[in-house]
């Protein structure tokens, strides 16, 4: 489970695929809330042993307003252990 924020006077979001992402369930809708700057997501693998390495969950497509820099950071993030009891490593 993840909350993303940014900022919404130097970014708008234009799209969101999970054309590529490691997640098999999605255990919530991917939300955009634009006022709030946040994209929220949840999900998980049906992998066994869950994610090694590093890998994509969601593209996030994004114009600028204006020139400048802008970040996306990690507002909140939740991983459960793949281990048949889902122990939180917040």
């Amino acid at each position: 489970s993840v909350t993303l924020s940014f900022p919404t006077d130097m970014i708008e979001i234009v799209g969101i695929s999970k054309e590529k992402s490691f997640l098999s369930l999605w255990t919530e809708e991917t939300v955009i809330r634009e006022e709030q700057g946040e994209i929220h997501f949840s999900g998980g693998t049906t992998e066994r042993g869950g994610i090694i390495g590093s890998t994509t969950a969601l593209t996030i497509s994004v114009r600028a307003k204006h020139p400048g820099s802008a970040q996306l950071y990690f507002k909140e993030a939740h991983v459960l252990a793949s281990d048949g009891h889902g122990d939180r490593k917040s």
